[in-house]
C-alpha cells in the first residue's frame, strides 16, 4: 500500500503521524512523492488555511487550495464531496464505481444508466442482441447467465454493507457518522435506503446481528434467485429455461460453453436462438407484428419457419450445414482418441483433424463412417465411429454422434440406442467381446441430458476438456448455419 490518509485533531498530532509514516518509509527503502501529497485542515466543516506542513527531510507537504480538489484511488476530494463533479469523473472515466457508493448522492435512477450503458456497448459490437433477455447478463454461469456484475445491485449490495459497518463498528468516528446519518432524511440516510433495500429484496435478516459476509452472500443470492423468477415469468425468453427446469437436464454442463471463451458475437448468436428471438418469418410475424409474405421456411417451403425448424429441421440444410456441424463433433471423439492412443500424425487441434477412414496401431483400431458387414442383414449398419480396443479390457465402442433441437436431446438419444442395439449383438457375437453403444448427442446449442455424461465416460481418457471441444464444436456449428442462411440476427 503506497497510498495513505492520515487524520488528526491537530497540526501537532498531524506532524506526529507524518514522522512516524516518514521512518517506517525510510526503513523499507521509499519516500515520500511531494509532488502527490497535500495537506487539509478542516474547522466547524469548512475549510481554512493554516499552512504547509513540514517533515523531518525533504520540501514542505503543501496545503491544499481551499476550494481545491485532491485525487486520492482516482477520486477527487477536498473540504467537502462536490457530488456533481464525483459523477461527472465516474462517468466520463467508468472506474472507481464501488467506492463512493453511498457516499456520493446517487440515485437508483443515475445508476441504472451504467448498466444501459453497457448493453448499448455491447449491442453496438454485436456481443448482445437487443431483443435478448436482459436477466441473463446478470445470472452466474450455472445458470445459463453471461456472468456479468450488475451495478444497480453491486450498488445496492455496498448501501446495505455500509449502514451495517455503521450500525456494528466500535470505533468512535464511525459511531459519529452514524449519528449523523440517522439525523437525515430518509432520501439520504445510508440506513434508511438500506432498510428499503432489504424490505424490497425480502431478506428476513438483522443487519445488526449477522457478519457481513451472511450479508452480502444473502443479498447475492437473493438478487440472483429474483432475477431468475423474472426470467422464467417471461412468456417468451422464458421459454427455454422453463423447458431446462422441467425435464433431466444437465444445466451445469448444458452450460459450460459459457466458460470457454467463446468469441462475444458466436455467444450472442447463441442467446438469440434460445431466448427464440432470431428473425425467422414467424418472429416477424407474431412477436414483431410485421406483415410478412408467408410463414414457411424460405429454404424449404414445407415448414413454418421458426428458430428450432432452421436450425435442426431443414431438408435442405441437412446434407450440408447440419453434416459439417455433426462431422465437427465426430472429428473431436476421433482426434482424442488419436492423441489418446498415439495414432498416426495428429494435427494440434481438433478442429483442424481429419479423420481417415480406417487408423489402427497395437492398441486400437477405429473405422470413421464404415459400413459393417455382418452375417445376417441389418440396416443400421453404418456408426459414425466404430472402436475396437485391443487393449484388457477388450471390447468394442460404437459410437453414434447427434445435434438434435434442445427440445428433443432425451429422444435422440433413447433412438441411438435402440437403433444400433441389433448391430452391436451381432458384433458381439462375431467378434467375442462386448459391444457398447455411446450416444453422443449435443443439442444445437450445447444442451445435454443428465445421462450423456455416463455416455461420455466410456469413452477411454475422457476428460473435461473433452467435453468442453464437443460442447464448443456443437456451438460454433450452430453459428455457421445461421450465417449460411445469411439470417438477420439482428
Amino acid at each position: 500500500m503506497d497510498d495513505l490518509k492520515l487524520f488528526a485533531r491537530n497540526d501537532e498530532s498531524l506532524y506526529k503521524l507524518v514522522d512516524t509514516v516518514q521512518r517506517f518509509s525510510d526503513a523499507i527503502q521509499m519516500s515520500f512523492g511531494i509532488s502527490k501529497c497535500a495537506k487539509l485542515t478542516i474547522k466547524r466543516g469548512k475549510s481554512v488555511q493554516t499552512g504547509s506542513m513540514p517533515i523531518m527531510s525533504g520540501p514542505e507537504i503543501p496545503e491544499l487550495e481551499t476550494a481545491g480538489l485532491y485525487r486520492y484511488l482516482g477520486f477527487p476530494e477536498g473540504g467537502g464531496i462536490d457530488h456533481a463533479h464525483s459523477k461527472d469523473v465516474v462517468l466520463s472515466e467508468f472506474k472507481m464505481l464501488s467506492y463512493g457508493f453511498g457516499i456520493v448522492d446517487w440515485t437508483v435512477a443515475e445508476i441504472t444508466q451504467f448498466d444501459i450503458l453497457v448493453r448499448k456497448m455491447m449491442v453496438t459490437s454485436r456481443s448482445l442482441h437487443p431483443r435478448s433477455a436482459v436477466e441473463r447478463l446478470y445470472l452466474p454461469h450455472c445458470l445459463g447467465g453471461r456472468g456479468l456484475s450488475n451495478v444497480e445491485d453491486l450498488y445496492r449490495r455496498r448501501v446495505i454493507l455500509l449502514a451495517h459497518h455503521l450500525r456494528t463498528s466500535d470505533d468512535a468516528l464511525v459511531k459519529m457518522c452514524h449519528l449523523l446519518d440517522v439525523s437525515l432524511p430518509s432520501r439520504k440516510s445510508v440506513c434508511s435506503r438500506a432498510d428499503a433495500y432489504v424490505a424490497a429484496l425480502s431478506v428476513d435478516i438483522d443487519l445488526t446481528q449477522a457478519t457481513a459476509d451472511e450479508i452480502k452472500n444473502l443479498v447475492c443470492d437473493r438478487q440472483k434467485v429474483s432475477r431468475w423468477e423474472t426470467l422464467k415469468n417471461k412468456p417468451l425468453h422464458g421459454k427455454f429455461i422453463n423447458w431446462c427446469g422441467s425435464n433431466p437436464v444437465d444445466l451445469s454442463r448444458s452450460f459450460r460453453w459459457l466458460c470457454e471463451f467463446l468469441h462475444s458475437e458466436s455467444e450472442s448468436t447463441i442467446f438469440a436462438i434460445q431466448d427464440q428471438v432470431v428473425r425467422t418469418r414467424v418472429y416477424e410475424a407474431k412477436i414483431m407484428n410485421l406483415s410478412v409474405p408467408t410463414l414457411m421456411c424460405r429454404l424449404c417451403s414445407s415448414h413454418e419457419e421458426t428458430i428450432q425448424h432452421l436450425m435442426a429441421g431443414c431438408p435442405m440444410l441437412a446434407p450440408t450445414s447440419y453434416i459439417h456441424r455433426h462431422n465437427l463433433v465426430a472429428s473431436v471423439i476421433h482426434w482424442h482418441l488419436c492423441h489418446t492412443f498415439g495414432i498416426g500424425e495428429i494435427a494440434n487441434n481438433w478442429y483442424s483433424h481429419q479423420p481417415l477412414p480406417v487408423v489402427e496401431n497395437a492398441s486400437i483400431k477405429m473405422l470413421w463412417d464404415f459400413d459393417i458387414i455382418t452375417v445376417s442383414h441389418i440396416p443400421s449398419n453404418r456408426p459414425d465411429l466404430v472402436v475396437f480396443l485391443k487393449e484388457t479390457p477388450e471390447k468394442i465402442l460404437l459410437i453414434e454422434v447427434s445435434c438434435p433441437a434442445d427440445i428433443n436431446v432425451l429422444d435422440k438419444e433413447n433412438e441411438k440406442i435402440t437403433k444400433y442395439q441389433r448391430l452391436a449383438g451381432e458384433m458381439s457375437r462375431t467378434y467375442c467381446q462386448p459391444a457398447v453403444i455411446i450416444p453422443v448427442v449435443f443439442g444445437v446449442s450445447g444442451v445435454v441430458s443428465n445421462n450423456q455424461k455416463r455416455h461420455l465416460e466410456k469413452i477411454p481418457a475422457f476428460t473435461q476438456l473433452t467435453f468442453a471441444n464437443l460442447q464448443k464444436a456443437a456451438i460454433l456449428g450452430t453459428v455457421n448455419v445461421l450465417n449460411n442462411i445469411n439470417l438477420r440476427v439482428v
